[in-house]
Formats: structure tokens, C-alpha cells, sequence
């Protein structure tokens, strides 16, 4: 019979973070079960490729009750920690409480006798506080307030658990102020911002919380988002070659989150939080004017080259670059035979003219597009004037506003002929202004939908097609 000593016990510790994870819960919670579920594994595989350097910038939105912070913000840092005490982590949260909490669960483990063993070289020095804890190689841990002073505080990993509460989020001047912090104070915070690692663990509290003002500025992030229900079909990876494929209605953990409990916490807490908080979507569930429930159909494959009909491209243009400026947007789209609009790419950037140049060549040369529609204003003027060499290039100029034209293409929307992936990189920046819209600060790619969606061109085309002509 073969018997597990401690000392292998401390070896799988020692190398394993999920081993190390389930041994920091026992520790945390003594008399609780700890429970497996495959989540979990998605969480390790994301912070195994910020330490093999994969990964810099994630966001993790999740449901309250999930382990998300026992894993992130005490087990991870403890382990990392364990393997380099020369690191330091600036950890933040919404308020001084949650902050020393976490603070005082990473101490407990950090004192604990296997983890001693484990890591004998991580030890707590003479600076030991609910603020700051120092080991005695250099690194430590720092904790803080979100609007805490953060002068002379600095760290090689900034996380972030929970940093917006609820009822901050009901306050556009305090949701702007969290924003701003950011945008402008976090980035300096790092010991270089070359190699800073910068981690968001969340739930959704609003359309403009840290997590959708994020995405909306850059796409520079990993954004991992885990509903408590699931609205579509969703792959989630769970290693290098392993993901975990959910179904409408699975729940994300039937036992720390049972359907049962889920459906009271939807009449606690009414039917906008429970969204935001419970479904990381924090606009209702049918969306404002574009509704969730239209895109219920997610595709898996593009379509069969035999199916395709016209490959087409629409642009949105900003008249600068800057980062206060508008996005330069172009969605890309295969039309079938059974005139359905795929979705298939979106290339958003904020660049200047040179960049938005060379990027209406490549981007129509990349995908063989048939026609290419761009908005005859600003920028674009200059760019129809020099004659690019791009097959069926026009500008169209709008007759309505953003809201009408957008109000025209939900027939097609409603009718369910415009069809997303099931997956892409770019779907959730997408889908928080989709379904957000006409409430969003940036409208870039909902404009670029609808000009595609009411091409008066394109309609003849696919009208033509109908009719049998070639």
C-alpha cells in the first residue's frame, strides 16, 4: 500500500499551484469542503501564463462566492511569493477593510507550518502591518484602499479584487474618479512599466465600471468573464490543450451557486444587479435598443467558400489618433447565399492617418473583401481622394442620426440574419456597446454595424442574388 507523507504533500505544494491553492483553503477554512470545480482550473491555467510571461494585463469577471480573491489575491501572491521573495505585489481593493482582510488571509498562510516547509526561504521581516508586509529577502505585499494614498508604493504586480463596490457605482463622479485612477496613477505605480503585470478580479457593478472602461480603451487585455448562467454556448480553456465547453442554462458552480439560490438572488436583488453582478453584464438581459436575445445563435465555423455571396468591410474613422480621440473601426463580414451577415473580424484601433492608411489596404487585402463602404467625412475625405487600389472602395455619407440609422439595421438584427462567433478576441468590447447602445462612450463599432447593416448597395446586391442573377 502506498502512503502520501507530508513531504510529497509538500512537493506537489511547492510546484503545483492549484495543489498549493486547495492547501491555502484548508487553511483559511478549516472546517469547510473544499470544492473542484473545472472553473477553477481556468483560473490557474490564467495565471500560469502570466508567470511563464504570456501575459500581462487580465481581467477576471466573476460572481461573488467563487474563491476568485482566496485564489488570486492570497493564494497566488503567496505562491509567487514562495518562488521569488524578491517580488513585490500592490494589491487594491474598494475599501480599507476588504484590503487588510485579504492582507491578514495572506498572513495566515504565509505563517503556516507547511508553508514554512515549503518556502523556507520567504519569511515575514521586521515590517509587518494590515498595510504593508515586508519579507526578509526585499519583496512583500502591499495592500491599499482604492482611493488610498498610494505615494511611495509601488510593486511589479498590481491586483485589483473588487475595486468598484455597488453602491460606488451608482455615482458617475465617483465611477470617473476610479476610472481616472486607471488611466493615470496605476500605470506609475509600477517598478517598470516595461514588465508590469496588471490583474482585475471583479464582479460586474456597471456598463462603466474599471472592467468596461478598460476594455474600452485598449485591447491590450485578457478578459476572461465566467456568468453564473450561461446565456450561449462558451469555450473556456483550461490548459494548453484542454477547454471546457458550457451550454445555455449550465451553471458556472450548481453547488456553491445553486439554481435555486440564483433565482432569489435575482428577486433580492432585482433584475439589473443580478445581471451586472451575477451575469458579468451589466446592462438588462435584453439589452437597450439591441436586444441579447436576437444572438442567441452563435456560429462555430465560418461558412463553406461554395456559401459565400460577397466578403464586405465597413469603416469608422476617428479624424485623430490620440487617446482621447474615438476609435478607427473596421468590421468585416462574409454574406451567404442564404443571406445571413457573419461577423467575422473587427480591427479597432486609435491611429493616425499614415497607420489608418496602411491599415484599409491590409485589412482589405487580408480578407479579399468585394466592397469596402467608409463614412465620407473627416479622415476618410482624404483617403477616397487619393485613390487607394482597394476593390469597390466608396465613401457613403449618413442621412439619420446614430440612432436611427442603428434603429434600420435592428430589422435585420431581430430577423436573426446577422449572426456572431461563438468565441473571439474581440466579442466582449464588442458586446458590452452592442448591447449598451445608444449607452456607451464609444459607439465606433455600433456605427460601423449599422452603415454595413444599411447599404443600400449591398441590399441590391443580396437582392439581385435573391431573384437568381449572378
Amino acid at each position: 500500500m502506498n502512503y502520501v507523507t507530508n513531504s510529497d504533500f509538500d512537493r506537489l505544494t511547492r510546484v503545483n499551484l492549484k495543489a498549493f491553492i486547495r492547501r491555502a483553503f484548508a487553511e483559511l477554512n478549516p472546517t469547510a469542503e473544499f470544492v473542484d470545480e473545472w472553473y477553477i482550473d481556468a483560473i490557474v491555467f490564467e495565471l500560469k501564463m502570466i508567470m511563464a510571461g504570456r501575459s500581462r494585463n487580465l481581467i477576471l469577471n466573476m460572481p461573488p462566492r467563487t474563491l476568485k480573491s482566496i485564489i488570486v489575491s492570497v493564494a497566488w501572491v503567496a505562491f509567487m511569493l514562495g518562488h521569488n521573495p524578491t517580488e513585490t505585489f500592490m494589491c487594491v481593493s474598494y475599501s480599507d477593510d476588504l484590503a487588510h482582510k485579504f492582507a491578514n488571509d495572506f498572513r495566515k498562510v504565509l505563517n503556516s507550518e507547511w508553508y514554512k516547509r515549503c518556502f523556507p526561504g520567504t519569511r515575514i521581516g521586521s515590517k509587518d502591518s494590515e498595510d504593508q508586509i515586508v519579507l526578509t529577502a526585499g519583496g512583500g505585499r502591499i495592500s491599499k484602499s482604492i482611493m488610498g494614498s498610494m505615494t511611495g508604493f509601488g510593486g511589479n504586480y498590481i491586483v485589483f479584487d473588487d475595486p468598484m463596490k455597488p453602491m460606488d457605482a451608482l455615482s458617475e463622479a465617483t465611477r470617473n474618479k476610479i476610472n481616472e485612477l486607471f488611466r493615470s496613477t496605476f500605470p506609475s505605480r509600477f517598478n517598470d512599466r516595461r514588465t508590469g503585470v496588471m490583474v482585475v478580479v471583479m464582479q460586474r457593478v456597471h456598463v462603466e465600471d474599471p472592467t468596461g472602461f478598460l476594455l474600452g480603451q485598449s485591447d491590450k487585455w485578457r478578459h476572461i468573464s465566467l456568468p453564473a448562467i450561461a446565456e450561449f454556448e462558451q469555450t473556456v480553456q483550461l490548459g494548453p490543450y484542454k477547454f471546457h465547453r458550457r451550454k445555455p442554462g449550465d451553471l458556472l458552480s450548481p453547488i456553491r451557486l445553486p439554481l435555486a439560490e440564483l433565482n432569489q438572488l435575482k428577486l433580492d436583488l432585482g433584475p439589473d444587479n443580478f445581471e451586472a453582478q451575477y451575469q458579468q453584464s451589466p446592462v438588462p438581459p435584453g439589452g437597450n435598443m439591441i436586444k441579447r436575445a436576437w444572438f442567441s445563435a452563435r456560429y462555430k465555423e465560418l461558412p463553406l467558400h461554395e456559401d459565400i455571396l460577397l466578403v464586405v468591410q465597413s469603416w469608422d474613422t476617428a479624424n485623430k489618433g490620440s487617446p482621447e480621440n474615438d476609435w478607427s473601426v473596421c468590421t468585416t463580414w462574409i454574406i451567404t447565399r442564404d443571406f445571413k451577415y457573419y461577423l467575422v473580424d473587427v480591427w479597432r484601433r486609435q491611429v493616425n492617418y499614415p497607420e489608418l492608411r496602411a491599415a484599409l489596404i491590409e485589412q482589405a487585402e487580408k480578407w479579399s473583401a468585394n466592397r469596402v463602404v467608409i463614412e465620407d467625412a473627416g479622415t476618410a475625405m482624404a483617403l477616397l481622394q487619393e485613390g487607394l487600389p482597394i476593390l469597390g472602395l466608396e465613401g457613403v455619407k449618413p442621412k439619420m442620426d446614430k440612432q436611427a440609422r442603428m434603429a434600420v439595421a435592428t430589422v435585420k438584427m431581430a430577423a436573426s440574419r446577422m449572426l456572431l462567433p461563438e468565441s473571439a478576441s474581440w466579442l466582449p468590447i464588442l458586446e458590452t456597446e452592442l448591447f449598451s447602445f445608444p449607452s456607451v462612450a464609444h459607439d465606433d463599432q455600433c456605427d460601423s454595424i449599422s452603415q454595413m447593416l444599411n447599404d443600400p448597395v449591398i441590399d441590391n446586391m443580396v437582392m439581385w442574388a435573391k431573384l437568381g442573377g449572378a
